[in-house]
């Protein structure tokens, strides 16, 4: 009697825990535009790029696929994330008469939470899937904070007191998906995230008709690998 190839069905609600690594890129930006009309009128522009900070990251997640015809299948997907990444930049000095005096100052930042909203497309191929897909990313950054010791003081506080915090933006994945066993599917997720420009600092002069702005632009590139159930043990469609 000839194998009968399983036929059932992907659809399903599905949860996933997955765990990895990423990188993130950060720019800072500052613009100073002066439209007063004063003979000394300028626009100044300047960057510092490639402010990079990496570390573990982690997300659990919730989506609905729906399979359509024998190998394709569309999902809806929202996870949330964390992750331990910490951008700093430290500055020391040292005199060395009879007594040696040391001073440190540092700058750090860092994200405090993420997620991410958005759709995927993919098709089956035997036991596994692969989709790309995408969508809005947000989250909350920290405040920026600075430390500074001299002359035997440490000194904390926040750099910028009415920075933006709130993250907005985009983002594009690809997913591979390998069934395993009932419901239980092994799942890797690599994730490109641009979340577009967040405002330290502002401020406005010369009777309001100009404005000075420092900004920071972050991206993040991650890879994730976990584990996904199909809530409905769905199985993927194995062929003819």
């Amino acid at each position: 009697v000839p194998h009968e190839a399983v036929k059932a069905n992907y659809t399903g609600l599905w949860i996933a825990a997955l765990g990895g690594y990423q990188i993130n890129t950060n720019e800072l930006s500052y613009l100073d535009h002066d439209s007063t009309g004063a003979p000394s009128f300028n626009n100044w522009e300047a960057g510092i790029d490639g402010l990079g900070s990496q570390g573990f990251m982690g997300e659990v997640a919730v989506g609905f696929d729906k399979q359509l015809g024998n190998s394709v299948f569309f999902g809806v997907f929202a996870g949330a994330n964390m992750d331990n990444s910490e951008w700093t930049a430290g500055l020391s000095s040292k005199n060395s008469p009879a007594t040696p005096l040391y001073d440190y100052a540092e700058v750090a930042f860092e994200k405090e939470w993420g997620g991410v909203l958005g759709a995927r497309i993919g098709i089956i191929r035997g036991k596994t899937s692969f989709a790309v897909g995408g969508g809005w990313a947000f989250g909350e950054m920290g405040k920026a904070h600075g430390t500074a010791t001299g002359g035997g003081k440490t000194d904390s506080a926040e750099l910028f007191k009415d920075q933006d915090t709130d993250l907005s933006g985009w983002f594009v994945q690809g997913d591979i998906d390998h069934h395993i066993d009932g419901g239980l599917y092994a799942t890797f997720t690599a994730r490109y995230t641009d979340y577009g420009a967040l405002t330290l600092a502002s401020e406005n002069y010369g009777a309001g008709k100009s404005s000075a702005k420092l900004e920071l632009d972050r991206d993040e590139l991650a890879a994730l690998v976990g584990l996904k159930y199909k809530l409905n043990t769905g199985l993927p469609y194995l062929g003819d």
